[in-house]
């Protein structure tokens, strides 16, 4: 009876200095695909844009590979990033977003990271820009890339802006949210070690999915596919039954948290709603449960609301492109219909810093 005391006692204690060692099997809800089976093992071998990330899921990969971008900062955004340090000149915004906003298709100047900062300053008022939107992200990865990383850089306000056109896809086994805590409570958002092993696992299984045949037919989550699926399996309409990414209710919980955690950090949040273009086919009305998730949120919580399609007009080809991002043309037009907002808002934190 001692002995076998003992032994049980031996066996906790081992399992807890693995786990002090960052060795831990993965939870239930990371025992499925992060992304897609075929994508998160192409990932693991370079010929995927993104790399497996422990606190976002997947982030856009730096330094380089096959269908890396160019320019990734250090939080997946595209553009140079200010040091963490503040400069008590400058006031500092932050872009939180996906394709809607990151805008991955176009030159540098033409996004709209860029756009508002040159827009501002040749209203008077200079500022520093965190860009930190990134394709195919969900408000809850947008959420917990916040938490993990971007708050270090301390911005005046946030702009946050996720459409829905990636919420309102079948999860892959758990929904974002269940995924995300799952991986906070196992990596802490740090590449553990038993982190690394589910990595190794994965990359002596991804010879069979990184093929010529897995480029053709891969299973993504990209714009095309999304359509592709809601064309065919009814996801893009409300009544849809199945699993989400995120579901609007959940979207807009989330929302409200996010803009909790904003204020406590006295950065004031400006809620984005691009709607989806008129006749956009195949059509995707539960977009609209996701704008209005974020409008209703960001009321509640007494923040800005930027809904700019007086901005965007008609025609709708001029400023949406195929999958609904935005053009050049587009940012343009986002940004015109933000600056307004953003310069009295700035300038009441600036009287209200003053001693």
């Amino acid at each position: 009876m001692l002995l076998a005391a003992l032994l049980a006692l031996a066996c906790v204690g081992a399992e807890w200095r693995l786990r002090q060692l960052g060795f831990w099997f993965p939870p239930l809800e990371l025992r499925v695909p992060w992304r897609s089976a075929a994508e998160d093992r192409a990932m693991l071998t370079g010929i995927h844009a993104c790399e497996l990330d422990p606190l976002t899921l997947w982030s856009p990969r730096r330094g380089g590979g096959a269908g890396a971008l160019s320019g990734v900062n250090e939080l997946g955004g595209l553009g140079e990033l200010p040091p963490r340090d503040r400069d008590p000149g400058r006031a500092r915004i932050a872009l939180f977003g996906d394709a809607q906003v990151a805008g991955t298709e176009l030159a540098p100047p033409e996004r709209l990271s860029a756009l508002l900062r040159e827009r501002l300053s040749a209203a008077g008022t200079e500022v520093e820009l965190v860009a930190a939107a990134v394709d195919d992200f969900t408000l809850a990865q947008g959420r917990a890339l916040w938490r993990g990383r971007a708050r270090e850089w301390r911005p005046d306000v946030a702009i946050v802006c996720f459409s829905g056109r990636n919420e309102f896809v079948p999860a892959r086994g758990a929904p974002d949210l269940v995924k995300l805590e799952a991986l906070a409570t196992w990596t802490g958002g740090e590449a553990t070690f038993g982190y690394r092993m589910r990595l190794a696992h994965l990359a002596r299984l991804a010879g069979a999915a990184c093929s010529g045949a897995w480029i053709e037919s891969r299973e993504s989550a990209f714009v095309g596919a999304q359509l592709e699926m809601a064309a065919s399996n009814g996801s893009g309409t409300f009544a849809w039954p199945g699993k989400r990414r995120m579901a609007p209710p959940e979207y807009r919980r989330c929302f409200e948290e996010w803009g909790a955690e904003l204020a406590q950090q006295r950065t004031s949040l400006v809620a984005l709603a691009i709607q989806a273009p008129r006749g956009e086919q195949p059509p995707l009305p539960i977009l609209e449960g996701y704008a209005r998730a974020a409008i209703e949120a960001a009321k509640a919580l007494g923040a800005t609301v930027v809904d700019p399609r007086a901005a965007l007009g008609d025609p709708v080809a001029e400023w949406s492109a195929p999958g609904g991002r935005l053009t050049a043309t587009g940012h343009a037009r986002v940004a015109a219909a933000l600056v307004p907002v953003l310069l009295p808002l700035l300038a009441a934190r600036r009287e209200g810093s003053k001693p």
